[in-house]
């Protein structure tokens, strides 16, 4: 197993330490005070195959019958042939229609042979074979998976930047990165949106959707995937939603870019920051913060660097309805090759987790 480096530079806490929040409802600016204390962890190293590259594999067990899945990783081989080949798996299923009610309210064997919106895959062993449509597969989408029998199925591939994107007005097919355990209730999940909370939920259940009775009790489950319903439009990516200027992550240069932060439920939420690598060192970064300085200079930007080696770090409780801006820069300096990639996972106390791949642009033509 890696070790953990906790930075000699948070080993205490900094006094007069701030960064900038915002409040995103009552739109007020102030200064958010943190202490970074630096707390010593573990990093996810069995989760992680440094010897292929940028890979971690994603195991889930799936029962005889139907299963709704959510993909955490793009796997190796987006080829379903591929993908499949050699598994129990008899039918797959990706939906991509415009949230109807009836395309998931009964048995989906029945629904997916003749329901719109269904793009379907079918071993090469099967007559029917012919009807498949699903020509890749890849993760942060849902899937539903038919077994013959029950197995745990394992996929490699790379940690994506899952984006949902909602259909208003609509029941939508998703899922979400959470804790091999402990996730949270549907209720601590989708309480701080409009949008979701209090809307119809539905789990597959024996091969039948059933609607969620409890969601205060009932909680997210890790590979799992659900309905929801939208009411109206919503940008809504969990409780602890981190924003990031780019489309796959965070691709570093030699200027600092800004993740932001944001608590989009209504009670405090602390958070940790793991850095997983690739293989034996990762991207070296700084994370620049506002301090409150002497009377030459009252408020002046410090960075707090982090090694290109694992670590993690603890961060105190957010407050509801607030963000944080964090830039992040690259120390090029202390960078080991300009190909070097390693990942930001932010986890919450909720148990929800956001993977941000991290990579350096190449100052070389």
């Amino acid at each position: 197993m890696k070790s953990v480096y906790r930075p000699s530079s948070i080993n205490c806490v900094f006094t007069h330490l701030c960064v900038v929040a915002e409040c995103r409802k009552r739109l007020v600016r102030g200064f958010f005070s943190v202490a970074f204390i630096g707390v010593l962890g573990t990093t996810l190293p069995a989760q992680v195959d440094s010897a292929n590259g940028p890979f971690r594999t994603q195991t889930i067990e799936l029962e005889a019958g139907w299963n709704a899945v959510y993909l955490e990783v793009d796997p190796l081989d987006t080829d379903p042939n591929t993908l499949f080949e050699g598994t129990l798996i008899e039918c797959v299923a990706n939906y991509s229609g415009d949230g109807s009610t009836r395309q998931f309210v009964s048995n989906p064997s029945i629904d997916l042979t003749r329901a719109a919106g269904w793009l379907r895959w079918y071993p090469n062993s099967v007559e029917h074979s012919f009807l498949s449509n699903l020509g890749e597969v890849y993760g942060g989408q849902c899937y539903l998976i038919k077994t013959t029998e029950s197995f745990r199925w394992t996929v490699k591939g790379s940690p994506v930047l899952a984006r949902m994107k909602w259909i208003p007005d609509a029941y939508n097919f998703v899922g979400f990165p959470v804790a091999e355990s402990g996730g949270p209730s549907f209720y601590e999940f989708f309480e701080g949106s409009d949008a979701h909370s209090g809307q119809v939920i539905y789990k597959l259940s024996d091969g039948v959707w059933m609607q969620v009775l409890n969601p205060t009790a009932d909680a997210l489950a890790y590979g799992e995937a659900f309905w929801i319903f939208c009411n109206g439009n919503s940008d809504y990516q969990g409780p602890l939603q981190v924003d990031v200027p780019g489309i796959d992550g965070l691709v570093l240069v030699d200027n600092p870019l800004e993740l932001v932060l944001t608590n989009r439920s209504s009670n405090p939420v602390s958070y940790s920051i793991d850095h997983v690598l690739v293989g034996d060192f990762g991207v070296p970064m700084s994370f620049q913060v506002t301090v409150l300085g002497d009377s030459d200079a009252p408020v002046r930007r410090v960075p707090v660097d982090f090694p290109a080696t694992a670590w993690k770090q603890d961060f105190p409780a957010m407050e509801g309805d607030f963000s944080i801006r964090m830039p992040v820069a690259l120390r090029r300096s202390d960078l080991v090759t300009d190909d070097t990639q390693s990942y930001l996972m932010f986890e919450s106390s909720l148990a929800t987790r956001v993977w941000v791949p991290v990579r350096v642009l190449s100052t070389i033509n």
